[in-house]
This record gives C-alpha cells, sequence and structure tokens, in this order.
C-alpha cells in the first residue's frame, strides 16, 4: 500500500512568496504531495485565492484560537495522523524540483527513521549573517547531524518531515505549555526513544529569511528559556554556552575573510556578548519566578513546625 505524503504550511498574507512557494511544490520531479493542507491565520490579500489556484486545501484557523506556536504545531499535527509521511514547509520557501522525494526517500530504507530535516540555502542577496548562519547550520558537506545539538537548535525547521506514526507515541508532541522550540522537543524526544532522526542536505529549499541582531538576542533568550523548563533535554544532550561560542567566532573568520568592512569582525563579537546578556536576562527572570516557591516551601515547614509545637 503507496504511503500517504501531506505538506502542512500555516499562511498569514504570504504575497508573492507564498505563489512562489506553492509553485515549486507543485512542479517536483518524481515524488509529488498526495495532500497539499494551507492553515491560513486569516490573510487579508489573496494567499487564500492562491491556494485555491494551486488546487489546496485551504482550512481556516483563528490565531487567537491558539496561545502559543506549540498549540498550532499540535493542531496540525494531529489534524495530519492520517497521512504516512507529514511534511512541514515554511509559507516562504522554494522547495527544491526534488525536494519531496529527498525528504521522502530515506523513510523507505529506514524503518526507525521518524525526523527528516532538509537543507535551507539562503539567497545570495542576504547579508553576512544570515549567508552564513545558513551555511554553518545547514551545510552541505556533513552527512548527519544530530537533533539535539545547538546547531539544530538554532535552526529554524521551515522544512521538515515526520513519520507520523512515532508523534501518535504519548509524550513526543509537547503540551501547550511548552509555548515554543516545539520542534526541538520532538526531535528530541523521538531521538531518546531510539529512533532515527536525519538531516538530508540533498533535500534543499531557498528561503528569503533575513537574520539579524534582533532575532539573535531573541533566539538567546526564549532558547535559554526553553532550556531551563526542559531539564531532561539539557541534561542528556549538554547544550552548552561554549557551543555558542564556537559559532560567533567562526562567524568572526568569515567576516575577516569575506567582508571589506574595517573591524566588520567586531560585530560577531557584540552579537556573542548579546546573546550571553540574553541568556543572563532570562536565568534572572528563572530565579525571580523561582524564588517565591521556594520562600512558600520554607514558610510551610516553619508554619507545620510552629503547629507542632502549638499541639504540644
Amino acid at each position: 500500500m503507496p504511503m500517504i505524503i501531506t505538506v502542512a504550511i500555516v499562511s498569514c498574507n504570504g504575497g508573492q512568496k507564498f505563489s512562489d512557494c506553492l509553485h515549486c511544490l507543485t512542479s517536483q520531479r518524481v515524488i509529488s504531495a498526495d495532500r497539499i493542507r494551507i492553515y491560513d491565520l486569516g490573510s487579508q490579500d489573496g494567499t487564500v485565492q492562491t491556494a485555491q489556484t494551486y488546487g489546496c486545501k485551504v482550512i481556516p484557523l483563528a490565531k487567537r484560537a491558539f496561545a502559543n506556536e506549540t498549540a498550532l504545531m499540535r493542531h496540525i499535527i494531529y489534524d495530519n495522523l492520517d497521512s504516512d509521511i507529514l511534511i512541514s514547509l515554511a509559507q516562504d520557501v522554494e522547495i527544491d524540483p526534488s525536494g519531496i522525494c529527498e525528504l521522502f526517500r530515506f523513510f523507505l530504507k529506514y524503518p526507525d527513521l521518524a525526523v527528516v530535516t532538509g537543507r535551507q540555502v539562503s539567497t545570495q542577496s542576504r547579508h553576512h549573517l544570515t549567508r552564513y548562519t545558513h551555511n554553518f547550520l545547514f551545510p552541505f558537506t556533513r552527512k548527519d547531524i544530530p537533533a539535539w545539538h545547538l546547531q539544530r537548535v538554532f535552526s529554524s525547521f521551515a522544512m521538515v518531515a515526520w513519520r507520523t506514526r512515532y508523534l501518535a507515541i504519548p509524550g513526543v508532541v509537547p503540551g501547550a505549555n511548552v509555548y515554543a522550540f516545539a520542534d526541538i522537543y520532538i526531535a528530541a524526544r523521538l531521538a531518546s526513544k531510539g529512533y532515527r532522526t536525519l538531516y538530508n542536505p540533498m533535500a534543499i529549499c531557498l528561503t528569503g529569511n533575513t537574520i539579524t541582531a534582533r532575532s539573535v538576542f531573541r533566539t538567546g533568550y526564549h532558547l535559554a528559556w526553553f532550556l531551563k523548563h526542559q531539564s531532561w533535554l539539557r541534561h542528556r544532550w549538554n547544550l552548552r554556552t561554549q557551543d555558542i561560542r564556537i559559532f560567533f567566532k567562526g562567524f568572526s573568520d568569515y567576516l575577516s575573510s569575506y567582508s571589506s568592512i574595517p573591524f566588520m569582525f567586531l560585530f560577531a563579537w557584540i552579537l556573542y556578548l548579546s546573546t550571553l546578556t540574553a541568556i543572563l536576562l532570562c536565568n534572572v527572570r528563572y530565579y525571580i519566578s523561582e524564588r517565591p516557591k521556594r520562600r512558600s516551601g520554607k514558610g510551610f515547614i516553619r508554619r507545620l513546625f510552629g503547629s507542632r509545637k502549638g499541639a504540644e
């Protein structure tokens, strides 16, 4: 019996990028998706009409109905468990003509394969930070990068395929209390249960996403907050700030080699300090949020001993 491949895209005022995404998706060689589902969050432009033009099924959703990104991802995953392979794409990527085939073919080879991540390539018009980040996080030469490595954590899963029967395992898909990085949570849970995760550099998509200093700061902060509340992941795979330093050291060397602007390499170290500051602020927030719990615990003990003395 053939396997059913479903592609799910969350859309919101996608514009021309969304149209290009669907054009590439429906122009695949060898293997195409059996179903393309567009989960639209109230687009006010022609996004819905564009999706219908390409024969996609449009499912309107109210953004306010979901507490966070994880809640939305949970809805999409559970809505597609009747598929064998679920591929998640961002609305602004242009997938390679063999992209679906490259995401799919390893599932036939490895029965224990649960996740396949594709390679995201930035356009040449993007600036140094964006180009370096995509080259570092999605290299062409490395065959397999474990999903729990920091390189994967800092990556955006704009192109990923899951075997849905493993997503149905209890505890693999996080609850809505995990506000972000649900894709990392899923990959790590599956890996911890012994299932295979794979990075396939031949599954390529072109993305126009631009990485900025602000997004680097936000990612560092939210990632630190995520890890603070996922001790099982932090202890098992030892995600360290040293890995962050290695990333920005490489970025500094990249700027020294490819930028003619004087002292441009200092930009890398400014970003590094910005990320460390974000992590520090996260730690302070976490300490403050946990402090009342510690106080209430001590108060309870004091009250307990106090009531015993009174009883005596």
